[in-house]
This record gives C-alpha cells, structure tokens and sequence, in this order.
C-alpha cells in the first residue's frame, strides 16, 4: 500500500506540485485503508497531512477544507 501511495504522491507532485487538491483524495483514500487494517496513528497522520495541504491550497473557507475537517471529527469519533 505504501509503495503506491508514494507512487500516486510522486505522481501528482511532478506534474501539479506539492499543494494540488488533488492530494488531499489521494490522502483521504489511504487514511481510509489505513482505518480499514487498524492502524490508527498513520491514518492521523495522513489526516493531518491532508489538512495542511487542505488549508494551503484551498484555504480555511473551502468546501472541501469544511468536508475534510468534519472527517477528521469523524475519525476521532
């Protein structure tokens, strides 16, 4: 799983760069299958990643920003 989540990161890094919203559902899909095995704390990270990318590239206000964050709520839950 690590091995293509890096290739689809490398991927979208070489072509949009390292803040393209396009990161954000890559990262969602992998902190989804990290939930699915129990790995609890890379999938936190991976949310936390996604954020920071979030808020970078879309800013605070964003829809998408606002989707993520209630994810992240949900996650905690």
């Amino acid at each position: 799983m690590n091995k293509v989540f890096k290739l689809a990161e490398e991927t979208l890094y070489c072509y949009f760069g390292p803040s393209h919203p396009l990161h954000v559902n890559i990262h969602l899909i992998v902190a989804g299958l990290y939930i699915s095995k129990g790995k609890m704390l890379d999938a936190e990270k991976i949310f936390k990643s996604s954020l920071n990318c979030c808020i970078q590239s879309l800013g605070p206000n964003h829809i998408k920003t606002g989707n993520l964050h209630m994810d992240i709520g949900y996650f905690y839950l």
